[in-house]
Parts: structure tokens; C-alpha cells; sequence
């Protein structure tokens, strides 16, 4: 019998959403073939990582048995996300009293059997983040978990979001890992235009490149834009920057302080409105020096 949707600690949706239409066909393939049986999307912060799967719930058709999303940014506690995974597969009014290895074993047996959609996002949270471990799962069991989740087929689809690499996945049968890239132009000036910046195509892509085709910067700076140069949505002035030509980052930078649009300048440490100046080390306030 299906579930009614159990969303916990979700992050805030975002306003707009453009393109990424490869990463929304991967995750609709994965509900209607079998396979894969886990998708992981990897990517620095801001590149939309978050925002695809949210869009992706939002537009599904597939029927389901279950869906289940937890965000381990406003809850790193790993053995508590598997006893609220399970008490929701199970139809419990409460947390069950059992170890999370298993609570496993008994979602194994489920997800293999039913159809579900299961997201894990921020998973870096309870990730290794250095070391020879970097990338590995802190909690073993939930680690185990996806493990073998990925070396099976399975009706439904877990989707793990992630700014660290996934040693321990990336060789499993039925994995996908898939590295987040920029905007494309086009999803770029859409979103800009969605935000109220109007102009040329070129003005526009002026626009992303100054923000690196970074889904998070082309919006905070479509916004900036809006808000401090007029209805008209001008873009912000720019200038050359000597990046390697070729890279998609961004052929400008912001004018230096002294020419964004007042007198102000730098000033250095003993001219910062004081007669202030740093003291070497025998002469802050006590007879210590260094040996």
C-alpha cells in the first residue's frame, strides 16, 4: 500500500529553477528501468544539487510506495535518519527500539521489493572530509546501506547529494555518480530573465560568465542587478579580468574600490581613521616575549 511522503529537515526550495534536464532524465530512468539502483549527484556548494531533486519530486509521475527525504544538513545524526527511515517504511508511530544495523537489514528487504524514491542530501556531513578515508561514510551501517543498494537492481532509486567524492561507490554495479557542471548559456539567461534582468544575449552571458556559470551566483547576482541598477535591469559594470582565455569562469572582475562609483580607498593599518598600528610582540600590553 503506498506511503503518503515523509519529508524531514528540508532545506529551502528555490525560487527559479533552468535547465539540467540530463541529471532529471538520469533520475526518471532510474524509477521506470530498474536501474540505477543509486544516483549521486557531486558538487561544490550552490551548483544545484539540492534544487534538481526537489524540482524532480515536484514534477514525478511514476507511482510510488514510498518516498522518503532526508536532508542531513539540519540533522547530521545518521543513526537517527535509518530508525526514521524504517519507522516510516514500517507505518510506526514511533522510533523502533533497534540497532541501525538492523534497521538495515529490514529496509534492504523493502526497497529491493517495493518502489521507492529516497533522497539523502548533504551527505558530506557525514562523510570523512580528509584523510585516506576522505569520501567514506562516518556511520559503517548507513554505509553499508548504499553499498549494497548500489550493487543491486531495485524498483525505485536512492539519490545521494554530496560535495565529496564516494570511493566506496564508485565501482558498484548499479551506481551512477554524476559530477554537477556549470549552466549552460542558454539556462543561464533564462534565469537571469526570470529574475527581471533584461538585455541582449551577449549582455547576458556577460552577466553568467562574470558569475561563472555558478547556479547560485548568476542568481544572487541577477538580484544584485535588479536592486541596485534600476527597473531596467543593467547589468553591474565590468572589466576585463586575465583569465586563461577558453575557461568558462569569467572574462571580468569587479572594479577595484577606488572605482565603484565613490573616493574611498584602502587604507593601511595606521591610517584607518586612528593613530593606531599593530605592536610588535613586546609591546602588547604585557613583558612577554617570544624565546
Amino acid at each position: 500500500m503506498p506511503r503518503p511522503p515523509r519529508i524531514l529537515h528540508c532545506t529551502s526550495e528555490p525560487l527559479v529553477f533552468f535547465g539540467r534536464q540530463r541529471e532529471l532524465a538520469l533520475l526518471d530512468s532510474a524509477l521506470s528501468a530498474k536501474s540505477p539502483s543509486l544516483i549521486a549527484l557531486i558538487g561544490p556548494g550552490g551548483q544545484g544539487k539540492t534544487a534538481i531533486v526537489q524540482h524532480w519530486l515536484r514534477q514525478k509521475r511514476t507511482p510510488l510506495d514510498g518516498l522518503f527525504f532526508w536532508s542531513f544538513y539540519r540533522a547530521k545524526d545518521a543513526d537517527l535518519c535509518l530508525r526514521e527511515w524504517l519507522a516510516y517504511a514500517e507505518d510506526r508511530d514511533s522510533l523502533p527500539d533497534v540497532s541501525a544495523s538492523w534497521c538495515v537489514d529490514r529496509l534492504l528487504e523493502m526497497l529491493r521489493r517495493e518502489r521507492w524514491a529516497v533522497v539523502l542530501d548533504g551527505a558530506e556531513v557525514v562523510q570523512h572530509e580528509t584523510g585516506p578515508w576522505r569520501g567514506r561514510f562516518l556511520h559503517p551501517d548507513l554505509g553499508r546501506l548504499l553499498e549494497e543498494l548500489g550493487s543491486t537492481p531495485m524498483p525505485g532509486v536512492v539519490v545521494v547529494t554530496t560535495r565529496f567524492e564516494l570511493p566506496t561507490l564508485a565501482t558498484r554495479s548499479h551506481t551512477q555518480l554524476l559530477s554537477l557542471d556549470r549552466l549552460d548559456e542558454e539556462s543561464a539567461r533564462a534565469l537571469l530573465r526570470s529574475l527581471g534582468v533584461q538585455g541582449p544575449p551577449e549582455e547576458l552571458d556577460r552577466l553568467a560568465a562574470f558569475a561563472g556559470y555558478h547556479a547560485k551566483a548568476v542568481e544572487l547576482l541577477g538580484t544584485y542587478t535588479m536592486r541596485f541598477s534600476g527597473e531596467g535591469g543593467q547589468s553591474i559594470p565590468l572589466t576585463p579580468n586575465p583569465s586563461p582565455p577558453g575557461e568558462k569562469g569569467s572574462d571580468y572582475s569587479p572594479l577595484p574600490p577606488t572605482q565603484k562609483g565613490s573616493d574611498y580607498s584602502p587604507l593601511p593599518p595606521t591610517q584607518k581613521g586612528s593613530d593606531y598600528s599593530p605592536l610588535p610582540p613586546t609591546q602588547k600590553g604585557s613583558d612577554y616575549s617570544p624565546l
